[in-house]
C-alpha cells in the first residue's frame, strides 16, 4: 500500500547517470517531484574499455552521493530506496564501488536483478502507456542492459526478457575518428540477429495496434535532438520520437567525429559516446516492433525507486 502522507526518494545509480527523484505520491499512484537531479559519473567509459571503475569517477559520483542524501534531509524524506543497475552491480570492483558510496552518503544501495529492473522501471512508466493500445512494448534501455517488457491492454505483464548489451557495448566502435559504412552496417545487423532471435515469439503477436514505450538511454539522443538543458530533461518525458528523427541524430552525430561529440553543447563530455550506439539500437527496436516511433519515457526507474520507498521499500530518513 501507497502511503501519500509523506515526502519520498528514489535514487537511480545507473550504467552512465546516477539520478535522484523526490516526491510526494498521489492516491493513483502518480509521482507529484519536488526535485529531481541527475549525475552523469562516466563510470560507462570504464566499463567500454574493459577496466575497473577510475578512482576520480568514484571519488566524484560518491561526492554527488553525499550531496544527494543532505538534499534528502533538507526536503524531509521520510523513506529513500537506492539501487545500482544490473550492470553497475553485477560488474568487477562493484563491491568496492558501493562500500565506497555508502562510505560517503550513508545509503544503503541494493543491486537490482535484471527483471527487478524492469519491474521498477515500467512501475514510473506507466502513466505513459497508450491505454488505446493493444500490446505495449516497454523497453528500459541502459547503457549496459536492454530490459523488454510486453504489455497487454490496461498494462498487465504478459512477458519479461533482459539482454546484457547495451550503448556502452558498442560505445568503443564510435570512437574512431572514422567510422566504415560496411562496420555500422555489420553492427546494425548484429543487434537485429541478437533481438530478433530473443523476441521471435513477440514478433508474431505486433498488430497495427502495438506501441512501444522506451525509457532510459534514448534520453541523450533526445536531448541532441531538442537541442534541451540538462536540468530541463525531464520536460521530454512523454514525447512521441520517429524512427525518422532517430535516423537523422545518428547520422548527424557519426559525421560529427568523437572530438566534437564531446564539444557539443547539448551532450555532455562523459556520455557523448553513448548517443550513436544508442540511436542505433533504438533504430533497430523500432523496427522490429514495426512502429513509426515511440513514446520516450524519462526517469522512471528514478520513479519507480520513489514509489517503492512510499511503498514501505528502502531505508528510512526523516525521524
Amino acid at each position: 500500500m501507497i502511503d501519500t502522507g509523506d515526502i519520498y526518494a528514489g535514487l537511480e545509480l545507473g550504467t552512465s547517470t546516477a539520478r535522484l527523484v523526490i516526491g510526494h505520491v498521489s492516491h493513483d499512484g502518480v509521482v507529484d517531484v519536488r526535485f529531481e537531479d541527475s549525475y552523469v559519473h562516466g563510470l560507462a567509459g570504464d566499463l567500454v574499455h574493459g577496466t575497473r571503475f577510475d578512482e576520480q569517477h568514484v571519488d566524484d559520483l560518491a561526492h554527488w552521493m553525499g550531496h544527494a542524501q543532505r538534499t534528502m534531509v533538507t526536503y524531509g524524506v521520510k523513506r529513500a530506496r537506492v539501487a545500482a543497475t544490473s550492470v553497475i552491480g553485477h560488474s568487477e570492483g562493484a563491491q568496492d564501488l558501493l562500500e565506497a558510496l555508502k562510505m560517503e552518503s550513508g545509503l544503503n544501495i541494493h543491486q537490482l536483478g535484471h527483471m527487478e529492473e524492469v519491474e521498477i522501471a515500467l512501475k514510473g512508466n506507466r502513466k505513459l502507456i497508450d491505454p488505446a493500445a493493444d500490446l505495449t512494448v516497454f523497453v528500459e534501455s541502459g547503457a549496459g542492459s536492454n530490459e523488454f517488457a510486453l504489455l497487454e491492454k490496461g498494462g498487465q505483464v504478459r512477458e519479461m526478457r533482459g539482454f546484457k548489451f547495451g550503448a556502452a557495448t558498442y560505445a568503443e566502435l564510435f570512437e574512431q575518428d572514422f567510422i566504415e559504412p560496411s562496420e555500422i552496417e555489420k553492427l546494425e545487423k548484429e543487434i537485429r540477429s541478437t533481438l530478433e532471435e530473443e523476441l521471435s515469439e513477440w514478433q508474431s503477436q505486433f498488430t497495427k495496434k502495438t506501441s512501444l514505450l522506451i525509457a532510459g538511454a534514448p534520453m541523450f539522443v533526445i536531448r541532441y535532438l531538442t537541442k534541451t538543458e540538462l536540468e530541463q530533461m525531464v520536460s521530454l518525458e512523454g514525447r512521441w520520437t520517429t524512427k525518422e528523427d532517430i535516423e537523422n541524430v545518428f547520422e548527424r552525430y557519426v559525421d560529427l567525429g568523437p572530438d566534437r561529440r564531446r564539444d557539443h553543447n547539448y551532450i555532455y563530455e562523459k556520455s557523448a559516446h553513448l548517443v550513436t550506439p544508442a540511436a542505433l539500437i533504438m533504430k533497430v527496436i523500432i523496427d522490429i516492433v514495426g512502429v513509426e516511433g515511440f513514446t520516450l519515457g524519462a526517469g522512471g526507474l528514478g520513479r519507480g525507486l520513489l514509489l517503492s520507498a512510499a511503498s514501505g521499500e528502502g531505508v528510512g530518513l526523516a525521524a
